[in-house]
Parts: C-alpha cells; structure tokens; sequence
C-alpha cells in the first residue's frame, strides 16, 4: 500500500505529463485519513475531480452500506472537488440513487462485476451521473455496456495500444456496434492474457512497447 507522500507524488507527475491535454482524476484510498489528507494535496495540484475507492471492512463488503455513503459523505464536506466514487461492490440502484444525494458526487466509476444494479442505476438515477463503465472484450461485451447508458470506460490497453481504445470509443458515440464488435475480436487475446494474468500483462506490454512497465 502506497503511503499518502506517494500517492501525491505519482498525482504531481501526471498532471506535469498530461498537462491540460487530458482531465487526471487521483485516486482517493479506502482508508478515510489517508483520504482525507490528500484531498486538500490533489486540490492544490489543480485537480477538478477525484476518484474515491470504496471501503472495506477487512477486505470484506460491509453488509450495511450506509457506512459506505458517510465515507463519501465525509469526504465530500472537506472540498468543493467533484467526487466519483469506484464502485467495486457491487452496488443496488437505490444506493446509487443515495449517492446521489451527495452535491459533489458527479458520477461513478463502475467496473461493470454485477452490470444489470449498473443498468437499472442509470434508468433511475440518469443523467444526475456520469456513467464510466470498463471494458470487457472477451467476450466482447462493450458495446452492449454503451447500449445501456454508459458514456465511456476505463482501459489498461490504452497505455500500449491507446489507437484500438480510442477507435471503439468513437464507433460508440456513433452507435457502429457491428465495428465496436470487430475491434472487440481483435483485443480479445489480449482480454484472455490479462484475465489470466491480472496487472502483470499490462507492465510486460508497456516493457515490449519500449516503455516502463516496472
């Protein structure tokens, strides 16, 4: 687990790469201070928005949410920021519906584990959110995601083949989904190697491709 000094300093160095080519959204941690000492970090470095991961209770889901939405509750009454909570609990409709409730929260960012309490929270909820699904390409699914409401999605290939990513999202927004099903095939090797091998085929990759994988 990275320390808060660490996290800072990987957030300073995106936002001195990306500069204003890109919106950089830090990720807030699990941990409520940790979180809370960032916050007012990531404002200074200019951030608009802020990822924040959602607790545990000793690697477990709690099984009473509500202290899920005082931890983003909280965490919005330390800044004006725009909050987006990551939700890899697989949340009800009506606990998005909850979050909604929080001024700052202006969307989530869904990994798509149950995908139908996703799809039923963006015909409750609508456009209060912005909708960030991931991608999933074996099998080819993304298309079906953006078929159901979501705006965008998150990629680890695109830090080695962004062109193939930033294809499928521009087949999205002109509802090509027999092309977005074309270039799903095409990654789908990919999809299987990382499925297999977690974070660890995103470095290689970035190794191959001449860059630094760590």
């Amino acid at each position: 687990r990275l320390a808060v000094d660490e996290l800072e300093m990987l957030a300073a160095c995106a936002f001195e790469v990306a500069g204003d080519r890109a919106l950089v959204m830090p990720a807030l941690p699990d941990n409520f201070g940790a979180a809370a000492a960032l916050v007012p970090r990531y404002e200074k470095l200019g951030a608009e928005v802020m990822l924040g991961m959602a607790p545990f209770v000793r690697n477990q889901i709690p099984e009473d949410l509500d202290g899920v939405y005082r931890y983003y509750e909280q965490l919005a009454r330390i800044s004006d920021m725009a909050l987006m909570p990551y939700n890899t609990q697989g949340w009800s409709a009506a606990f998005f519906a909850r979050l909604a409730e929080i001024d700052q929260v202006v969307g989530v960012n869904d990994p798509c584990q149950v995908p139908h309490n996703l799809f039923r929270a963006v015909q409750l909820v609508g456009d209060r959110f912005v909708w960030i699904g991931n991608k999933r390409h074996d099998p080819g699914v993304l298309h079906l995601r953006f078929q159901m409401g979501v705006e965008t999605f998150t990629a680890g290939f695109v830090n080695f083949i962004p062109e193939f990513e930033f294809e499928l999202l521009e087949a999205a927004k002109r509802k090509d989904w027999d092309r977005m099903v074309e270039i799903q095939s095409q990654l789908g090797p990919l999809e299987e190697l990382r499925n297999r091998h977690a974070e660890g085929i995103i470095k290689s990759a970035l190794d191959l491709a001449g860059l630094t994988g760590g």
